[in-house]
């Protein structure tokens, strides 16, 4: 799989949950935040995060399974994007890891899916 035909998906299921996501998680105690605000952050995020991710699965194919690999990787990807959510947009930490959690094990599940069609 190419790395822009990865970000493209990626993008596209992330920014989609993410903006239907940010209402229900502010309007139950973030700050106001722009719709225009929460989607411009859920990009530069992942467009910061989507790269090294795919960096670190080519660099640890060779020393680990799929399994422990993707899950190493998924973790610090959720937990740098949820420090990113709580600091930029802003939400409670608890918030912020709920979202990045959501949209980052949705996006992967459909990557398998699409692997596997």
């Amino acid at each position: 799989m190419l790395q822009l035909s990865a970000l493209v998906r990626t993008l596209g299921v992330e920014l989609l949950l993410g903006s239907l996501l940010l209402p229900l998680l502010v309007r139950r105690g973030g700050a106001g935040i722009s719709v225009l605000r929460g989607v411009t952050v859920l990009l530069g995020v992942n467009l910061a995060t989507h790269p090294l991710a795919w960096w670190c699965n080519r660099a640890l194919a060779s020393w680990l399974a799929f399994e422990p690999r993707a899950a190493v990787i998924e973790a610090a990807v959720i937990a740098v994007e949820s420090l990113a959510f709580a600091r930029l947009l802003p939400l409670p930490w608890p918030r912020a890891l709920a979202l990045a959690a959501a949209i980052n094990l949705a996006s992967f599940g459909f990557g398998l899916w699409w692997m596997m069609r």
